[in-house]
């Protein structure tokens, strides 16, 4: 079983102009199964960094919000690791 986590900014490319926000949601693939988890962080597309797939320093509050999205990461991870360590297979519903 295999774990995969990436962050996108604006998947749904709802982001008109430059002043509107979009979510950013974690994709989760597992055995080539992918989905999506909100993590309630929505930023302006000029304070994304693509290339390290986090929040720019340009962003007011910039370090708290990486720590928001980085606690959700470490959820997932432990969640999947426990899973592993119990013989479960994982699920979204968690």
């Amino acid at each position: 079983m295999g774990l995969s986590l990436k962050l996108l900014h604006d998947r749904k490319q709802i982001i008109r102009s430059p002043l509107d926000k979009a979510p950013i949601v974690i994709r989760i693939t597992i055995n080539r199964k992918s989905f999506f988890i909100n993590t309630d962080v929505k930023i302006i597309q000029k304070h994304w960094d693509s290339k390290k797939f986090k929040i720019s320093s340009t962003c007011p509050d910039w370090m708290k919000l990486n720590k928001i999205i980085q606690n959700k990461i470490e959820k997932i991870n432990l969640y999947y690791n426990d899973c592993l360590l119990d013989g479960k297979i994982p699920n979204r519903k968690r």
